[in-house]
């Protein structure tokens, strides 16, 4: 159906509505998609939300960390 193409097209993009007590549904598709399991992080990137599996943010976070120096280095040659 062009509803879920459209989620698809958008990097798995949702438009979602909070619950009476501030929470926020996370789709089945989008769970499976980030591999959510238990504990999930959510990280502000730019104008929107990310939502991560706990172990995979600590992995990514771990190897940006290291490759910080190379990723100033480029940026820096962006004029950023």
């Amino acid at each position: 159906n062009a509803r879920a193409f459209q989620r698809l097209m958008l990097s798995g993009a949702s438009e979602v509505e909070l619950d009476g007590q501030g929470r926020v549904l996370v789709p089945e598709y989008l769970r499976a998609y980030a591999g959510l399991k238990k504990a999930a992080v959510v990280a502000g990137v730019y104008s929107r939300l990310e939502i991560w599996d706990e172990a995979a943010w600590e992995q990514y976070k771990t190897k940006t960390e290291a490759d910080s120096n190379e990723i100033a280095e480029k940026l820096g040659e962006l004029g950023i």
